[in-house]
């Protein structure tokens, strides 16, 4: 027979003690899913795209500490720092390092003299690596991937410490010479710019450079002849005193472009540039400086012979509220205010990458309103969006659509289904994707839960039955 306890002065039987403490122990068990839940996020099947490292050293120059995130999963980790190491042979030809350069002051400063990387040196042999540091709780998985300047690192280079560090090594070796080698642009291209506007529009940026393009987007501009000016890039808009937040009717805008090459590659006087499949002359700001003695340069800030002069809608006699869009994709916008007569839709399917489809996105539209093939923004006015919906999307219960920007969402806004077509409101145009669910219990995730809650629940009732039995026989 179970003896008795005696707690805070009443006598209590151990049994009921023992059913206590076991149902404490299921119920936590029930809920643990849910704590586990709420910490930070698995990153093992994250891509990890680190870009700007700069490799194309020249003895005399200084490690510079140029690597930038460039994934959906920017904000998860930070980059800890950039290491450089001189390698030497040892007598069993091994490399070695014998010097070392970090971005962290606070490690770099700790290193003697003797052992400082200050400037790389002709012939002598150099190899990259690079710390990234999870933050918030996230982890890092076996699995993780890292690319650094598009070029996927070799997964026995990446050494992943507790999940809370990824150290990846050997990332590039150089071998600085007097003389780089460097492949000639022969053309920038940039598509789906917005290069006309209305009067009292909102300056808006949406061009997009090829994929695999040997030169990086920095920033598309609009300069008045004041010295007024906005750019896409936030940092480069310290470059202004007064920006633009709206187009004046009777002012004439000028179109810049800035450009970075790749690694490994330069611009030359004769590189063409094409905007929205046609070309233009241009000219670089202040030549002397843009090119060296070779007439070659990294960097191209292009006054582009593009002025716009904002449309005024007030003279137009022939406006329209709704135009649509009878290509490839079907669908209509009715603005809430007349636009142009001469405005056309265009309706365009994007592929749906594989960190979009992760979130349950089904299909990805472009939504334009062109003028002569060019894109033009609408401000300032809600528009209602139609579009037709594809046959393996219909029939589901419930939909939504996200804005799309760089890849990212930026809002979810409610949609409806009438007459075969997802119908939504917005105030700008740009990319949106489908997210669709069906509300049943055939969901095998909800299946799942369901089928762990009330197998707990059931085992919960089971234990706590037996052991109330088990206490009255004690009883008895």
């Amino acid at each position: 027979m179970m003896k008795n306890k005696k707690i805070g002065g009443k006598i209590v039987k151990k049994s009921k003690i023992l059913i206590t403490t076991l149902l404490i122990f299921l119920f936590a068990m029930c809920i643990s899913p849910i704590t586990t839940f709420a910490e930070g996020l698995d990153l093992s099947e994250a891509k990890i795209d680190i870009e700007g490292v700069k490799f194309n050293y020249i003895p005399g120059d200084k490690p510079q500490a140029t690597a930038y995130k460039c994934d959906p999963w920017d904000e998860l980790y930070d980059i800890e720092y950039e290491y450089w190491e001189e390698m030497e042979m040892d007598e069993t030809g091994e490399l070695i390092p014998i010097k070392f350069w970090y971005s962290d002051n606070n490690k770099n400063n700790a290193l003697s003299e003797d052992k400082k990387i200050d400037v790389f040196e002709e012939g002598k042999t150099y190899m990259y690596s690079i710390s990234l540091k999870a933050k918030d709780g996230n982890k890092f998985g076996n699995n993780s991937l890292v690319s650094v300047n598009n070029k996927e690192v070799n997964s026995k280079n990446v050494t992943n410490y507790y999940g809370t560090t990824l150290f990846v090594t050997s990332v590039e070796t150089i071998k600085p010479t007097k003389t780089i080698q460097l492949k000639q642009i022969d053309v920038i291209e940039l598509n789906n710019a917005t290069i006309s506007f209305n009067v009292n529009d909102k300056p808006i940026f949406t061009g997009k450079t090829p994929d695999k393009s040997p030169y990086i987007y920095q920033f598309e501009c609009w300069e008045d002849n004041d010295g007024t000016g906005i750019t896409s890039a936030e940092f480069f808009n310290k470059g202004y005193k007064k920006h633009i937040t709206a187009f004046e009717n009777g002012k004439e805008y000028q179109y810049i472009l800035y450009f970075k090459s790749e690694e490994g590659y330069t611009f030359t006087r004769q590189t063409k540039l094409k905007i929205n499949g046609k070309y233009y002359n241009y000219r670089v700001s202040d030549w002397e400086k843009e090119l060296n003695v070779d007439e070659f340069s990294t960097t191209w800030r292009m006054y582009v012979d593009l002025k716009m002069l904002p449309t005024s809608l007030e003279h137009n006699q022939d406006n329209v509220r709704v135009i649509e869009n009878n290509g490839e994709v079907k669908g209509s916008i009715t603005f809430e205010k007349e636009i142009s007569k001469n405005y056309t839709l265009d309706i365009k399917k994007v592929e749906v990458k594989k960190e979009l489809a992760f979130k349950n996105i089904k299909y990805i539209v472009d939504i334009n309103v062109l003028k002569d093939g060019e894109v033009v923004k609408i401000n300032d006015t809600k528009m209602q969006i139609k579009i037709a919906l594809p046959e393996e999307l219909k029939g589901y219960k419930k939909y939504e659509v996200v804005y799309i920007s760089n890849d990212e969402i930026k809002e979810t806004i409610p949609a409806t289904v009438k007459d075969g077509y997802i119908v939504f409101e917005t105030s700008h145009l740009s990319e949106y994707g489908i997210i669709v669910e069906d509300k049943n219990i055939n969901n095998p995730n909800t299946i799942d839960n369901i089928v762990f809650y009330m197998i707990m629940f059931v085992s919960v009732l089971f234990v706590g039955c037996g052991l109330y039995s088990y206490s009255k026989k004690e009883k008895n």
